[in-house]
């Protein structure tokens, strides 16, 4: 008799009871979705992606977690400050939860709770169609359960298998770019969101954008970058923003950094209300970037794995019509470069 996944899970848990969902899901071969889905306590919920944020602004603070491969982004806050469309939204808070949405990608929505030594854990749990997670949201103390236990009772389904995935559309970068073309249009940038526009039209990827880059206007930095980065942040008190993403979310923090820690491959922040956890022998490239915006200069160090997949971004704090911080570019020109280029 074949052994459920429900079983091989308890079994795996039981021999090693610390490990997270998503190694189990590695460990057993199985999508982290479909670990979810087999559990008796899970319950999917029926409706849409954008009922759900326009519903959790009630939830009171939350522990937001948004993931990819290599990179863990914590983070504790409200969901305020709401501006929803049908297939995009954020929720505007830069000293609290700061999320890009991209519903397309929040396929299967769930709801969980799970007996942990700790007690009893209320959570709302996102998964894309292929059971990656998108994003996972905790209660805790300052948290509404009335609100988890009637978005429950309203919208939850007895349900619970995960919706197939879907063919991805392969894309690759264009054979042939008119680099006198993206140059000029590179140097005649006037906002950060206009680059993922320019991107699409001359059919290139974020990675291969800064390999064909103006002269000057971005360079590859050395592996140590990114612990060099956050802990010389953290040494002069300067705010930066981290950004942390999937293909259904974009999660912000903003702010100073306090503690910097090293865990083996980890780099982590272990800060009150933001964490950050790391795997540095995911990261296969780390870019330093400088784009012209209406403001003057905006300087990013934006970390890739081997497949070209962006899994963090750092940008000194800025708000909407101020320069950028010349502590900050100081900071991030100065890294260590794998690969030296003149300055723009």
């Amino acid at each position: 008799m074949t052994t459920s996944l429900f079983d091989r899970y308890q079994a795996l848990k039981a021999s090693q009871p610390s490990l997270r969902q998503r190694d189990a899901a590695d460990a057993l071969g199985v999508s982290e979705g479909e670990i979810v889905t087999c559990l008796p306590q899970t319950v999917r919920l029926n409706l849409s992606a954008t009922e759900l944020v326009k519903r959790l602004e009630g939830f009171g603070q939350l522990k937001a977690i948004t993931r990819n491969a290599a990179a863990v982004h914590e983070k504790d806050g409200e969901y305020t400050n709401l501006s929803l469309g049908e297939t995009m939204g954020l929720a505007l808070n830069p000293d609290g939860l700061d999320l890009r949405f991209f519903f397309k990608h929040w396929v299967n929505l769930f709801a969980l709770k799970l007996v942990t030594p700790r007690g009893v854990q209320h959570s709302i749990q996102v998964y894309d169609e292929f059971g990656d997670a998108v994003h996972k949201l905790f209660l805790g103390e300052h948290s509404k359960l009335e609100a988890w236990e009637a978005l429950v009772a309203e919208f939850g389904t007895a349900s619970q298998e995960l919706t197939p995935a879907k063919a991805d559309a392969a894309k690759s970068d264009a054979a042939d770019v008119d680099l006198s073309t993206f140059h000029a249009d590179w140097l005649a940038l006037q906002d950060v969101h206009h680059f993922h526009g320019m991107l699409k039209r001359h059919g290139v990827s974020r990675r291969r954008a800064f390999e064909l880059a103006p002269e000057g206007y971005s360079w590859k930095l050395d592996a140590s970058a990114t612990e060099t980065l956050l802990n010389q942040a953290a040494e002069a008190q300067l705010p930066i923003m981290v950004f942390v993403g999937n293909r259904g979310l974009v999660q912000i923090h903003t702010g100073k950094l306090q503690r910097i820690k090293r865990v083996d491959d980890w780099i982590n922040i272990l800060d009150p209300g933001f964490n950050l956890h790391l795997l540095e022998t995911l990261v296969d490239q780390i870019w330093l970037v400088r784009r012209p915006i209406v403001d003057g200069m905006l300087t990013a160090v934006e970390l890739f794995d081997k497949e070209g997949n962006t899994l963090a971004t750092f940008f000194g704090e800025r708000r909407e019509g101020q320069l950028e911080n010349p502590a900050w570019t100081a900071l991030a020109t100065a890294l260590p470069a794998q690969e030296a280029r003149n300055a723009a």
